[in-house]
């Protein structure tokens, strides 16, 4: 198992050097007829150096100072959504030119080395664009607003107005400053609850104390209190525990496979994540195991980071779930992906009685890009039928 591992390990590294290697080729061809002094002895290692930035980040964080570590990440990340995107105009391009061989349709005097030139420019800053335009699209959420009823009795909670937020990431990348504006968003809505779906935080608990967050959650207002259950990334860095013992420390109420009852009137339940018995050695609960003895009469809202296997809690009479985890792929093309793994990868769904909200989150994993694909706040006014 560990030969196939460092097998798999070894391929994956080797395609992306191969990729790396072909991108890297055309830009010094590119820079070689701008600047023919450019030593490829120089150019090789910066190239490289950028190319693996995120992967070297990985093993320096943990002795070099945070700052070092926060530009590696940066440019690493950047690097990735750049790749992705030349690696996807180049599979165009030769597609393009596959055709060509066939119908011919280029003429012969678009194909030159001055040509070539030309078209590895433009596609260098077409690709930049598309890092700009998805920095600004990360950096700008919009608010996503439903209204939808819940077919029992609220008691004394007649209406509900909800904010959710999810997959934020915070960490090395996703710092303090995004947080404290996130927060200004929350607490502009005035909700009577928020809930927070998972992804919280990015892997590794260190950045997020050492940048004194938890202090900015702690200004999260609503009047019965923020809701949270643990995303897949929470268990990464095996902290998951500690996690939840800061956001409970922070004024959050973190749900593990457990509920609360609010006003005697509504159910919140909150799982672990599906992903989590490889982490904590046990598996999680089911939803039957969680709301046995539950009076079901009453408004039952769960909050799952992954929306899947929508067959439970439609079994077991919850009434609305609230998800994230999809990103909706983050940056296209990769909605189309989750799309195909997911019956509901982002927006609201019903099937029957049982209705599914999943948010493309707030923040972002990896390159701190969206492009065709917003951050977002989501808005719900539930309205219970009373009697």
């Amino acid at each position: 198992m560990i030969f196939l591992s460092i097998i798999a390990i070894l391929l994956v590294l080797g395609m992306y050097t191969g990729i790396n290697y072909y991108i890297g080729a055309k830009g010094l061809q590119l820079l070689n007829s701008v600047l023919p002094s450019i030593s490829p002895k120089i150019y090789w290692p910066i190239f490289f150096l950028i190319a693996f930035s995120f992967i070297i980040e990985r093993f320096i964080s943990k002795f070099m100072p945070e700052i070092v570590s926060y530009l590696f990440s940066l440019v690493g990340s950047y690097w990735i959504a750049a790749m992705v995107y030349f690696g996807i105009i180049i599979l165009i391009i030769k597609l393009i030119f596959a055709l060509d061989r066939w119908l011919s349709f280029i003429p012969s005097h678009l194909k030159t080395s001055h040509m070539s030139n030309i078209v590895i420019a433009s596609t260098s800053a077409l690709v930049a664009l598309i890092l700009i335009i998805g920095t600004w699209q990360a950096r700008n959420p919009i608010t996503v607003k439903y209204d939808i009823s819940i077919n029992k009795d609220g008691g004394s909670i007649k209406n509900l107005h909800a904010v959710m937020v999810s997959d934020i990431h915070l960490g090395t990348l996703v710092r303090k400053g995004q947080l404290d504006k996130m927060v200004g968003l929350i607490n502009d809505k005035n909700p009577d609850i928020v809930f927070i779906a998972g992804d919280l935080i990015n892997d590794d608990i260190k950045p997020f104390l050492d940048q004194n967050m938890p202090e900015s959650l702690r200004q999260v207002k609503s009047k019965y209190g923020v809701y949270y259950c643990l995303g897949n990334h929470e268990y990464y860095g095996s902290s998951s525990n500690e996690i939840a013992r800061v956001l409970t420390e922070a004024g959050i109420k973190v749900l593990r496979d457990s509920y609360v009852n609010i006003q005697d009137s509504i159910y919140i339940i909150g799982r672990e994540d599906m992903g989590s018995g490889r982490h904590l050695n046990q598996p999680r609960a089911t939803l039957s195991q969680i709301i046995s003895g539950l009076d079901k009469s009453k408004p039952l809202i769960l909050l799952d980071h992954q929306p899947s296997n929508l067959k439970e809690p439609a079994g077991e009479a919850i009434d609305l779930q609230l998800s994230g985890h999809t990103h909706r792929g983050q940056f296209f093309p990769f909605n189309f992906i989750t799309n195909a793994i997911f019956e509901k990868d982002w927006g609201y769904l019903k099937k029957g009685d049982f209705q599914l909200i999943v948010s493309s989150g707030l923040g972002t994993w990896g390159p701190p890009i969206r492009f065709l694909n917003s951050t977002e706040l989501v808005e719900i006014n539930i309205s219970f039928n009373t009697k």
